[in-house]
């Protein structure tokens, strides 16, 4: 049955897109899909809702065409995320997705353990904070003119 499945590898692959029933497996842990022809992670999960893989430790996208953002979604679902490996695409911007503001629910705070995005085009000021887990930061190879912990528990740079 796919609804107890708790690791997927895709990589090394021709995927240039991932049907959404992937981001409603309910058990999924583990989803690595780098070294593709992505350009984009779905929006919603299978049924035209949210997505449901909230048990989603460790999420591997390295080495698309991912672009020019992240969904959304990936905030709304993956709260007990300890890994992101979303480096070698074509990011211009991740926003305020790795900002956790007081007030603003995200699981993320102390869950999130390594973030990896070297190698794509994000610009101007990378804003990441209130992280408190976080460890490992790659931001190398981008055209950063600035990066702004926004108060995160990473020692000053």
């Amino acid at each position: 049955r796919a609804e107890a499945l708790v690791e997927l590898v895709l990589t090394e692959n021709s995927l240039s897109a991932l049907p959404p029933e992937v981001f409603s497996l309910p058990a999924l842990e583990i989803l690595e899909v780098a070294s593709n022809r992505l350009t984009r992670l779905p929006d919603r999960g299978g049924d035209g809702g949210e997505w449901s893989c909230h048990r989603l430790l460790r999420l591997d996208c390295a080495d698309n065409r991912i672009g020019p953002d992240l969904p959304a979604a990936l905030r709304r679902c993956c709260g007990a995320l300890r890994e992101l490996r979303a480096s070698g695409n074509q990011l211009e911007s991740v926003g305020d997705l790795f900002v956790v503001a007081p007030g603003r629910p995200h699981g993320w705070a102390k869950s999130l353990v390594s973030l990896d995005l070297g190698g794509n085009r994000l610009a101007g000021v990378l804003r990441i904070g209130g992280l408190e887990g976080l460890d490992s930061l790659a931001v190398a190879s981008n055209r950063l003119a600035a990066l702004d912990l926004c108060g995160s528990a990473l020692p000053p740079l």
